[in-house]
């Protein structure tokens, strides 16, 4: 459940107090997008509304949808001051924007890095973001106090992604990551992707089977409310938290709070 703040959201561009607010749980399918909000100003808007209009299309809504909560985010911002996630859902011929009250890692853990553990699960249509909250409950189980994000393997062996995140692997002056048909094409992974070409650093898309995560040098997780967070230990598997390469991208990142 997703905890609505502020006075109000808006649902079909009309506004609505908080309280009258009730998650969906009746349509087949809901997509959806949580986007962060930075000093009033919000974090890669075209590159998240380009992803909900690839959802909206992959499920056959109209795509003249997307100008329409555009001019609903800018209602919200109007009415609110709070550096928190704005969360999009869109389900039948409806769509709702409201702020949610938003979970960012301690500051600690960017120079600690997290422990994360690996459970074989296929997510269908990884390719867009659809609620699902039998999964979520799941992935929340699994976590349980000990492990910050669960990575999701396939029936290879292949580690493709996070639950909730987008994982990269170091090596020398090379990031991997899984083939961008094989997961969802996170906004921040993206323009983490793109910094790294502007540093000079390698791109290359490939499948990392489990049995090789022993030969990488850094990992880390991208997300909306992660931003670029370092990866400590997959279960006994230690990696280097202050790798070069991974400091870089880091610092690279964090710039945009500053703009």
């Amino acid at each position: 459940m997703y905890d609505i703040i502020g006075d109000y959201y808006l649902e079909n561009g009309i506004v609505r107090p908080v309280d009258s607010f009730q998650l969906e749980t009746h349509s087949e399918q809901v997509i959806y997008e949580v986007i962060r909000v930075i000093n009033g100003k919000i974090l890669f808007l075209e590159d998240h509304m380009q992803r909900l209009r690839h959802s909206l299309d992959f499920i056959h809504l109209e795509l003249s949808l997307v100008d329409k909560i555009q001019r609903d985010l800018n209602k919200l911002l109007e009415g609110h001051s709070f550096n928190q996630n704005i969360k999009i859902d869109v389900y039948d011929h409806t769509y709702r924007c409201y702020f949610i009250k938003s979970k960012y890692p301690d500051k600690s853990l960017y120079d600690s890095g997290v422990d994360v553990c690996i459970l074989e699960h296929h997510r269908k249509n990884p390719e867009i973001k659809a609620l699902d909250m039998a999964y979520k409950a799941r992935i929340e189980e699994i976590k349980g106090n000990q492990y910050f994000e669960v990575l999701l393997k396939d029936e290879e062996g292949h580690i493709l992604e996070g639950s909730r995140s987008n994982v990269i692997y170091v090596k020398g002056n090379q990031i991997i990551s899984a083939p961008l048909n094989e997961i969802l094409n996170g906004v921040t992974f993206k323009n983490v992707v793109k910094m790294a070409h502007e540093l000079n650093i390698d791109v290359v898309y490939r499948k990392i089977h489990h049995e090789e995560l022993k030969d990488l040098e850094a990992c880390f997780l991208t997300g909306t409310s992660l931003g670029v967070l370092p990866i400590r230990k997959i279960y006994d598997l230690e990696y280097d938290v202050k790798h070069p390469v991974l400091k870089q991208l880091m610092e690279s990142y964090g710039q945009l709070y500053k703009k």
